[in-house]
């Protein structure tokens, strides 16, 4: 029995409850499927000790509300309403998204249907009907880590609340037998959150990950925008978590990389690598579009295309790369087998852009229409 207002001794029937969650799986789907809320209270579904872990990820607070329960009794109704409370209270719905959330039972329930928003679009999934957790073997392990860590010599009152700062210290504690007011756990995680400072949402900290998963292998490629870009997200997302602390680090690593490439560029234009260090200018540009460089970057190219020394040699390839272009639009007109366009587009190389690979080409291929120009131009 769990007798109310008194010590719950879980570990006398652990076996039993453990034995009954290997069934939860094989019981009756329920017919009712419930709605999707605006905002819904989603429980963490990995084990106890990646909970706590998370909340430190995060800078959230952990909340964790623990019910045990005994096959065939009917809880008490106080309890019982409380348990059910846990997906029909709209302010700790709104709460939880500023805390990691464990909710923790030690029997299985009916599984039921819900709808769920993933990835903007809403989906149905089956889950437990009571704590809406994949399985309820996904709360019962909870339970059993949960009255591991924090029963008082094999003792355990249910239900048990708990909130934890993001120290992984127990900050504030309900498991007196009686059920806790929503707002007084509310309330104590207001304080926590505030001592904490920014957290994560759940969103946030996947969208985080994410970014940082961007950033580490571009710097690793020595794709310096790419990584300072990615860090900027970052920084758009959090400014004063442990994360937007290692995107500040990483925003300001990358910056120094560009000086060092823009100066070496800047110095190969009139060492003899003119043409070398422009297309890393232009490289460069590419790159860092969006970026707050961006217009430092184009006055780079611009400068380097008037430099006295590599003018010449800039001038030159900016003829191939206008021939090329050209080039493909003529391939892109004949693969449409429009070929009077494309033949158009062929004699616009043999005429503006003499002595390119593109002119080259034209001539390797359309040796006809080649010669066709050539003797206009030789009055033939």
């Amino acid at each position: 029995m769990f007798p109310r207002k008194a010590s719950v001794v879980w570990a006398r029937i652990l076996g039993v409850c453990v034995a009954a969650g290997l069934t939860a799986g094989f019981l009756p789907q329920g017919k009712r499927t419930n709605k999707v809320a605006s905002v819904a209270l989603a429980p963490f579904e990995g084990a106890y000790d990646e909970a706590l872990t998370r909340a430190v990820e995060r800078n959230v607070p952990l909340l964790v509300v623990a019910v045990a329960e005994q096959s065939g009794v009917e809880l008490d109704e106080d309890i019982r309403q409380f348990r059910d409370s846990l997906h029909t209270t709209p302010t700790l719905a709104v709460a939880a998204q500023h805390a990691v959330v464990v909710l923790a039972g030690n029997t299985p329930h009916p599984p039921t249907t819900i709808e769920v928003l993933e990835g903007g679009a809403k989906t149905q999934r089956t889950v437990c009907s009571v704590y809406r957790t994949a399985s309820c073997l996904v709360h019962q392990k909870l339970f059993d880590k949960v009255y591991a860590e924090h029963n008082v010599e094999g003792e355990f009152k249910s239900p048990n609340v708990m909130l934890f700062g993001v120290d992984r210290k127990l900050a504030r504690s309900w498991a007196s037998g009686e059920s806790p007011s929503w707002d007084a756990v509310l309330g104590a995680h207001a304080e926590l959150r505030k001592s904490a400072g920014e957290g994560l949402t759940e969103v946030q900290y996947e969208q985080v990950l994410a970014l940082q998963r961007s950033a580490q292998p571009a710097e690793s490629r020595g794709e310096w925008g790419v990584a300072y870009a990615a860090w900027s997200k970052v920084l758009a997302i959090t400014q004063t978590t442990k994360h937007a602390v290692q995107a500040k680090e990483g925003q300001q690593k990358a910056a120094a990389e560009l000086e060092k490439l823009r100066a070496d560029a800047r110095t190969g234009l009139g060492d003899g690598r003119a043409l070398e260090s422009y297309k890393r200018l232009l490289e460069l540009q590419r790159e860092w579009a969006g970026t707050s460089f961006e217009k430092e970057l184009a006055k780079d190219v611009s400068a380097a295309e008037k430099h006295k020394d590599a003018k010449p040699a800039i001038e030159a390839y900016k003829r191939e790369l206008e021939a090329e272009k050209v080039w493909s639009e003529a391939l892109e007109l004949l693969g449409a087998n429009n070929e009077s366009a494309a033949k158009s587009k062929l004699r616009t190389i043999l005429r503006k852009y003499p002595g390119t690979p593109a002119d080259k080409r034209v001539r390797e291929r359309f040796a006809d229409l080649a010669a066709e120009e050539d003797a206009k131009k030789g009055g033939g």
